[in-house]
């Protein structure tokens, strides 16, 4: 048997839906990767990145383990 018009319809717009999202998330990603480049001088790896990794708060009340 096969599945009403509806059904169909309904499973393809998930479908497409999911894809955008997946496609925006991609494109997102895409723009905020570490730049990296050699030092010739000292050869040691240097990366850049736009926005830096927060592995600490000013504010002790927002840490992950606040005594």
């Amino acid at each position: 048997m096969t599945a009403p018009a509806g059904d169909k319809r309904a499973q393809v717009s998930t479908a497409l839906a999911a894809l955008l999202v997946f496609g925006a998330c991609a494109a997102l990603a895409g723009e905020k990767q570490p730049r990296e480049y050699l030092d010739e001088d000292t050869a040691a790896t240097v990366t850049v990145v736009g926005e830096p990794l927060v592995f600490a708060y000013a504010i002790p009340a927002l840490a992950a383990n606040q005594r």
